[in-house]
C-alpha cells in the first residue's frame, strides 16, 4: 500500500516527510542498497516518476502527507504519539529513545511485509 510504503521510506531513510513525497526513483538508487527498502519498493510500482504520487500523479503537499499518515495511523489503531516524524527519527542514523518505541510499535502494529 502507500502508506506501508511512506512508512518503509519514513523509517530507512530519516527523511522528513516534505521530503519523502518530493522523491523520485533516481533518489532511491543513490541511497544504495538496503536491503528491506529494497524488499519492500521492489513490489510497489514505478509507473510515475514520483515514489509517492497521489491519485492523480502529483506530489502530496506536507499537509495532504500527513492527513494520509494519520488516517492510516488511526485506521491500524495507533495512538496519536505514532508520528511520521517519530518514525523518520527512529532511521537507523537517527536520534534513540521514544522514537525507537514509536518505530517498534509500528512495526508490530503495521506488520513486516508491502
Amino acid at each position: 500500500t502507500r502508506e506501508r510504503t511512506a512508512y518503509t521510506l519514513l523509517r530507512h531513510t530519516g527523511r522528513h516527510g516534505a521530503k519523502i513525497v518530493r522523491m523520485v526513483w533516481a533518489d532511491i538508487e543513490r541511497l544504495g542498497q538496503n536491503t528491506e527498502l529494497a524488499r519492500a519498493l521492489a513490489a510497489w510500482p514505478r509507473s510515475h516518476t514520483l515514489v509517492l504520487p497521489t491519485c492523480s500523479g502529483a506530489a502530496f503537499s506536507p499537509h495532504g502527507f500527513g492527513n494520509v499518515m494519520r488516517r492510516a495511523i488511526a485506521a491500524a489503531g495507533l495512538p496519536p504519539d505514532c508520528t511520521p516524524d517519530g518514525l523518520r527519527r527512529s532511521a537507523p542514523n537517527g536520534p534513540s529513545g521514544r522514537s525507537q518505541v514509536t518505530a517498534a510499535f509500528w512495526r508490530r502494529t503495521m506488520g513486516s511485509g508491502n
